[in-house]
């Protein structure tokens, strides 16, 4: 009986270890990952904040040059064509439109040859609308809105640079071409050496086969940078995730219900809650590259919401773990008054917690969060300067509670020095 005793106290006492350990990692992978995923990510990409300020400036009217007294012609005026700025937000507003006969407007297709002829010009378009969705972030107030383009970009007067795309070990650059119509007119348009590049670039950056039929299937249309097509597969990895994750934490849980650990109750709660939760978004993540997001999705994302608003969690509830730990080994140890200093201590760790994630994810979304941390730097530098005496009776007092010299209950007699002559 002793040695069945004994054999489950040392087991008990391993997987505490072994559970200390495993959360400790985990915490930790969890925090350290948001950054080192996001130091993996191209540096052209842009933030979630870029986002929302090209969605507002989208909104806008395209600034339109001054003019000179005569009407241009209506093909030019109507389709938007008489800058590479206007010519970048016309293609983009009628590929948004599901309009693609209109988009083929703006490509170039004098210099197809061979079978490239063959595929219609609206085809072209589609194709050319998912390649700069995937992989270009086209920053309009950097295209210029002169009729003539940019004068200083080491480019021939009648091309202008939207941005370049990495295929295999080259780039390829988008280019923009002042092209003139049988009428005489000059408009802007896609050029026929980036024309001829699309179907190559589709072939790497596409929506693949299972992708390509569900677009033709559901319709075009997107929230957040994704199709209808991409939220029914997110949603189907977030399912599969988690059911991944669910496995392991079942089996956690149960080995330490089993277990005759004090802490068994609240460490179930944290393995098959928010540490599930947590397995889950990270499975999510690495798995999202199946559903081909976009450059504005790949934005939102790198804004981490989801991870951080879980990582939150499990520290909180980690935050509990410690807290009830400490408030058993204080009672054992019989210094039971001190444990009323833990709610205390438990809800300044939590808040410090909640406002670390906060900045964490303004950091990850665009904002500069270098200016509030020196202010509050500094700030704390003054508080702490002017309740300097404050602040050392609180740890006076902290002290005090925790070590415990003197005790409620016990007698103490003074040790009198020999009479004053």
């Amino acid at each position: 009986m002793s040695l069945c005793i004994k054999s489950r106290s040392i087991v008990s006492t391993r997987l505490v270890r072994a559970i200390r350990a495993t959360a400790s990692v985990f915490l930790a992978f969890a925090l350290v990952w948001p950054a080192c995923s996001a130091a993996q990510n191209d540096a052209a990409e842009p933030s979630l904040k870029q986002v929302f300020d090209k969605n507002a400036a989208d909104g806008e009217d395209v600034t339109q040059p001054e003019s000179t007294g005569q009407s241009p012609p209506t093909p030019v005026v109507e389709l938007g064509r008489e800058s590479p700025r206007s010519s970048i937000v016309g293609f983009q507003s009628a590929a948004r439109d599901g309009d693609y006969e209109r988009a083929a407007e703006y490509l170039d297709f004098r210099g197809l040859t061979g079978s490239g002829k063959s595929l219609d010009p609206t085809e072209y378009a589609r194709r050319l609308k998912i390649v700069l969705d995937r992989a270009l972030w086209i920053d309009i107030t950097l295209l210029s809105d002169d009729p003539k383009g940019h004068a200083d970009d080491d480019l021939p007067s009648n091309r202008d640079y939207v941005g370049s795309i990495k295929l295999g070990d080259r780039k390829i650059d988008i280019l923009l071409q002042r092209v003139r119509s049988d009428s005489g007119t000059f408009a802007w348009k896609f050029s026929s050496a980036t024309v001829r590049h699309i179907l190559e670039l589709h072939a790497a950056y596409g929506y693949g086969p299972v992708g390509e039929r569900l677009t033709r299937i559901l319709p075009d249309y997107q929230i957040f940078g994704l199709q209808l097509w991409q939220w029914a597969m997110l949603l189907g990895l977030l399912v599969v995730s988690y059911f991944v994750a669910f496995v392991p934490t079942w089996i956690i849980g149960r080995l330490v219900r089993r277990s005759s650990l004090a802490l068994a109750p609240p460490l179930v709660t944290f393995v098959t809650r928010p540490a599930r939760l947590v397995a889950a978004v990270i499975l999510t993540r690495s798995w999202i590259d199946v559903i081909h997001p976009s450059v504005t999705a790949r934005a939102i994302m790198r804004g981490q919401t989801l991870l951080i608003i879980a990582v939150t969690w499990a520290t909180i509830h980690f935050i509990k773990l410690v807290q009830e730990y400490w408030r058993g080994h204080l009672s054992g140890t019989g210094r039971a008054h001190a444990i009323v200093l833990l709610r205390p201590a438990a809800t300044a760790a939590k808040v410090i917690v909640l406002f670390v994630a906060v900045l964490v994810w303004l950091d990850n979304i665009g904002f500069e969060v270098t200016t509030l941390l020196t202010g509050l730097g500094i700030g704390g530098i003054a508080i702490a300067l002017a309740a300097q005496k404050s602040i050392e009776n609180l740890i006076g007092a902290i002290t005090l509670f925790v070590a415990s010299p003197v005790r409620v209950g016990e007698k103490w007699t003074p040790k009198l020095g020999p009479p004053l002559k």
